[in-house]
């Protein structure tokens, strides 16, 4: 078993350079997607930040996957790829109309295209995250459908590729933090890794705890 787990462990280490190799290679080719307007439509890895005037209970930021669908507080799932903000308000004022007396609500489209990170490990969906604001490790766990079994259970790390300076490697402390009011200053930079492992996984190969 011992054996067993530092050979998992070994190829995790290797598949996470693995990633950073190839965010350091298309990091000087990423793009802002121009537009603005009634002109943005909505995209994959795109985040929708919902704000209600009446109702701040059912204020929410969420993510568009890769069908294209997001999951909606109190009217379930909602397919929005190819809307406007306008057409995309428009809908949901008209869906949650069917169960508040009163729908007003401001709808936000954040684009995905400013950067881009990858999580991976004990979450229940690993891949790749595309974003375009402050984004704190305990937030895009959340993003990524949260931890597989008990958060308590899992340690998290950061790897964060510095180029010439090599790869720097945090070990974050989650302890009482939560995504909508995160206590840690942590923020994660453009391709970073993020990777939530069992607690006690290559803890003496870990770097900076933050």
């Amino acid at each position: 078993m011992i054996a067993a787990r530092h050979s998992c462990s070994s190829l995790s280490i290797v598949f996470i350079a693995l990633l950073l190799g190839a965010f350091s290679a298309c990091s000087s080719h990423s793009t802002l997607t121009a537009g603005g307007g009634d002109m943005v439509k909505v995209g994959r890895g795109d985040l929708i930040q919902l704000t209600f005037k009446y109702h701040p209970a059912l204020n929410q930021t969420l993510l568009v996957d890769d069908s294209g669908a997001v999951s909606f507080d109190n009217i379930g799932q909602l397919s929005v790829r190819g809307l406007t903000e306008p057409r995309l308000t428009r809908l949901l004022k008209n869906k949650y109309a069917e169960t508040l007396a009163t729908s007003e609500l401001n709808v936000t489209v954040q684009k995905s295209s400013k950067f881009t990170i990858y999580l991976g490990g004990q979450i229940h969906r690993p891949g790749v995250l595309k974003f375009n604001r402050d984004l704190t490790v305990a937030q895009s766990i959340v993003l990524a459908g949260g931890v597989r079994g008990k958060a308590n259970d899992c340690d998290v790390y950061v790897f964060r590729n510095l180029g010439d300076q090599g790869t720097k490697k945090f070990k974050v402390n989650l302890k009482g933090e939560s995504a909508s009011e995160p206590k840690s200053r942590f923020k994660l930079a453009p391709y970073d890794v993020v990777f939530v492992m069992k607690k006690g996984a290559d803890n003496h190969k870990i770097g900076t705890e933050v």
